[in-house]
């Protein structure tokens, strides 16, 4: 009993002070009153152009945001906030990373995307405890040598940039999961980067790139790789070593085959090779047996393998913008097949077993030569979305369909 009663106490004495350091202030006059109190301080999208001096007062907070203003610059007193952690400065005005901020030596979190940055402070690295830095979405064409001595670096987001080259010296940021170069004009890809053997996901797509170095296959943690929008023909077979990769994008480059070193990849559960030039798909796919999700419009394809089949797993396909003169019967098989999208291709009629795959939530059959659709199809009662114009489809029977399948939308 004595027991229970301290503990009681205890957890009375506790609980307020666990519920201050949760409270949200949104008002710096509030925060002022009891500046010891507050740990947390929020002043986004308040018009602001300047934060005064005394916000120095707030000796205590851990948690500062002040995005969505129009802030320039950061008064000195900043620098005596010794305990922060967590800094949003995104969608503002400033053009260098504030000075006021290089002594908050307790930063883990520092976001400063959406600004006008066109170069990284050098002393950037004194914020050596620093985990994730945003740069994304600013004017950068060069990466300061001092950001790759930021050793504590696990998220760097560097994308919608203007940066051409990224220096070898990416390569000592070993403890980086997370690297986002994406929509930058990188024309080539440095081989440092597959120093970071702790990556998880890895974006450089809408760049210009040509080549991967055979030593990709060194990111053996990677998770996602995203190498879309641009020139690429053909992947290094040391692709196949990636073997823990579930998400492989590659849309937008110059395929004209699926390359055969993503057969081995078997956790592989999405891959997008849309917009390439690709005529034919062999037997690359047959191993995939985790792949659920499966894009592969707007290219040259007029018919799928036989071997498709075995992709039993597959929830989403999407075959638009092809040659497809009819729906490939090797679908019918694919019983766990929820999103099935064949727009525009010159497919005149749906075949009768597409009425009887009953799984089906979404169907895309847009700008094909389709004239009739059944009353069969009255037996797709999970059909959730249907979208069937630019076809010359018969009005009364999309009215039958709207009335047999009434939980169901026709766009």
């Amino acid at each position: 009993m004595k027991i229970s009663f301290v503990f009681l106490f205890v957890l009375i004495l506790i609980l307020p002070s666990y519920g201050q350091k949760e409270k949200v202030y949104t008002s710096i006059e509030e925060a002022l009153k009891t500046p010891l109190l507050v740990y947390k301080l929020d002043l986004s999208e308040h018009n602001l152009k300047f934060i005064p001096e005394s916000i120095g007062n707030l000796t205590q907070l851990r948690w500062l945001k002040l995005t969505d203003n129009k802030l320039t610059h950061l008064p000195q007193s900043i620098s005596k906030l010794s305990d922060l952690t967590d800094l949003y400065l995104n969608r503002n005005y400033f053009t260098t990373i504030p000075k006021s901020i290089l002594n908050l030596t307790e930063l883990i979190y520092l976001d400063l995307a959406n600004n006008q940055l066109n170069i990284i402070e050098e002393n950037i690295y004194q914020l050596y405890n620093l985990r994730t830095l945003d740069l994304r979405k600013n004017k950068i064409t060069n990466i300061s040598s001092e950001i790759f001595e930021m050793r504590n670096l696990n998220w760097l987001d560097l994308s919608e940039n203007k940066i051409e080259i990224i220096q070898p010296d990416i390569g000592k940021l070993t403890r980086l999961t997370n690297l986002f170069l994406n929509k930058n004009n990188i024309t080539y890809f440095t081989e440092e980067i597959t120093n970071l053997k702790q990556l998880r996901y890895l974006s450089i797509s809408d760049n210009q790139i040509k080549t991967l170095p055979s030593s990709i296959g060194n990111l053996t943690k990677l998770i996602s790789l995203n190498l879309g929008s641009n020139k690429l023909t053909s992947l290094p077979i040391q692709i196949n070593k990636l073997s823990n990769i579930q998400y492989l994008y590659l849309h937008n480059n110059l395929f004209n085959a699926i390359p055969k070193s993503i057969s081995a990849l078997s956790k592989l559960s999405a891959l997008n090779i849309s917009n390439n030039k690709i005529k034919f798909i062999g037997n690359n796919l047959d191993s995939l047996i985790n792949l659920n999700r499966l894009f592969i419009q707007k290219n040259n394809l007029s018919n799928l393998p036989k071997t498709i089949t075995k992709l039993k797993n597959l929830t989403q396909l999407n075959i638009g913008h092809n040659a497809f003169i009819r729906v490939p019967k090797q679908l019918k098989k694919l019983k766990k097949l929820t999103h099935l999208n064949i727009e525009h291709n010159t497919i005149k009629r749906l075949p009768y077993w597409l009425a009887k795959q009953k799984q089906l939530v979404s169907i895309n059959i847009r700008d094909n030569n389709i004239s009739r659709l059944r009353r069969r199809f009255r037996k797709l009662d999970r059909l959730e979305v249907f979208y069937y114009s630019g076809n010359s489809i018969l009005n009364k029977d999309i009215k039958l369909l709207k009335r047999l399948l009434p939980k169901c939308t026709f766009q």
